[in-house]
């Protein structure tokens, strides 16, 4: 497997070559953030690790996986300082990939090393296996909307559209903040019927050319173009008013109520904001909206956010 290496610390280097020496790795280590994207041009490894930190180490980097690059793209393993662990996850978007947290622990490492190997390995095999039509392998299987490499390239191609006709863009996010409470006290089936509820309404209260998408797990994206601030504002507090107001009867005396939050930001293409930051900005608001819902303050607008 090629395996390319991208940081600047002398220590960790050594101690991360060491780690790949004991495989059967192609390795090379780059240094210089300048020379970091012709590595991609001249041949793409299978395995990028790279130092979240460092410049063009971290967004700039799945930018131009994505921009220069077709499927399947490398695994991408960031090296993060903890504060950025939430960042390094999401700027992933669709390209598969995990973090590590410095200073890295040599066994955490390892263990991260056989999870990309399998992850490649898998997408190899499922890809020799079937010949999925491109339109089958947009959707979600659980929901039927767009998946996360679809819905990420849909967004990508709505906020170039919006800077071209000059025309606003609301990106929201919302999430069942108690799914995991759901699987637990009535099982995992019930809570894969509650994600595939939440799905349903929301795309039932959006415009057909609305884009909307599984982001992952219980957490989903919307993208409405051309909506000013206030109608943006309406759409989302709708949905979200709906969400709460349903029970949903899941035995002969329990009645499962749902918690959603939902996070959101109005992108004007004056800003010249990126698609990383504009969902850096709603999943800021979801999850100050989780914290009002998990504190029990649930009702009214206080589990809706906007920054």
């Amino acid at each position: 497997m090629n395996v390319l290496l991208y940081d600047n610390h002398e220590e960790q280097i050594r101690l991360l070559q060491d780690n790949l020496n004991k495989y059967d790795f192609s390795l090379l280590v780059e240094q210089e953030p300048a020379n970091l994207i012709n590595h991609l041009k001249d041949g793409p490894p299978e395995l990028i690790i790279s130092n979240f930190d460092l410049p063009n180490g971290g967004i700039e980097l799945v930018n131009s996986i994505l921009s220069l690059l077709h499927p399947p793209f490398p695994y991408v393993l960031f090296l993060t300082e903890n504060l950025s662990e939430r960042y390094a996850v999401d700027c992933l978007g669709p390209v598969m990939g995990d973090f590590i947290s410095k200073p890295v622990d040599e066994a955490e490492f390892s263990a991260r090393i056989i999870v990309a190997e399998r992850a490649i390995a898998l997408q190899k095999y499922l890809r020799s296996q079937q010949d999925v039509p491109p339109d089958v392998a947009m959707y979600d299987d659980l929901t039927n909307l767009l998946n996360r490499q679809a819905l990420y390239e849909r967004a990508l191609a709505e906020i170039s559209r919006s800077k071209r006709e000059k025309r606003p863009v609301c990106l929201a996010v919302f999430e069942v903040v108690n799914a995991d409470g759901i699987a637990g006290q009535f099982g995992e089936h019930t809570a894969r019927q509650a994600i595939r509820f939440v799905a349903r309404a929301i795309r039932a209260n959006v415009r057909i050319y609305d884009v909307v998408g599984r982001w992952m797990g219980a957490k989903f994206m919307l993208l409405l173009p051309g909506v000013e601030k206030k109608d943006c504002e309406n759409v989302i507090s709708r949905i979200y008013h709906e969400l709460h107001s349903v029970q949903i009867r899941v035995e002969e005396n329990s009645v499962l109520n749902l918690v959603v939050a939902a996070g959101y930001t109005w992108y004007a293409p004056k800003l010249n904001s990126t698609l990383y930051e504009l969902i850096d900005q709603a999943d800021q608001a979801l999850d100050e909206a989780k914290q009002i819902e998990i504190g029990e303050k649930i009702g009214g607008a206080k589990g809706l956010k906007v920054l």
